[in-house]
């Protein structure tokens, strides 16, 4: 398999069995995929991906667990309502045109592949 074959889906499968049993080591590995990965496209190996999850992360400027967990029963017309893990704040963020298109990358992304989730980013289990 060469750089430019690996998929987010590739490295979260290999993250979720080490972890099964190790998850420290798992989180080990998954910072130096991460890494490798980062001078494979600086290397001109492979090329960048646009993952949904850095993307909406970047443009929310919210934590990665709180948008791991955002459900779609927070996104509403005014923009999502998220209640921050770290300090329990409530939020209300609104739409801007790049995190509009973000969340529905990834929504677009569950209705190619026929995921069913009450997630808005979700892997192929939900």
């Amino acid at each position: 398999m060469s750089p430019s074959d690996i998929r987010p889906a590739h490295i979260a499968r290999c993250h979720d069995l080490v972890g099964q049993s190790t998850p420290y080591q798992a989180n080990l590995e998954l910072a130096l995929i991460t890494h490798v990965l980062r001078y494979a496209v600086r290397w001109g190996y492979t090329r960048p991906e646009d993952p949904e999850v850095p993307r909406a992360r970047y443009i929310a400027g919210q934590r990665r667990v709180d948008l791991l967990s955002l459900k779609h029963s927070q996104l509403s017309a005014e923009g999502i309502g998220i209640q921050q893990s770290k300090t329990g704040k409530r939020l209300l963020i609104e739409w801007s045109p790049d995190l509009k298109e973000a969340i529905n990358r990834a929504l677009n992304t569950q209705n190619k592949v026929g995921i069913d989730s009450v997630y808005v980013i979700s892997d192929n289990r939900g």
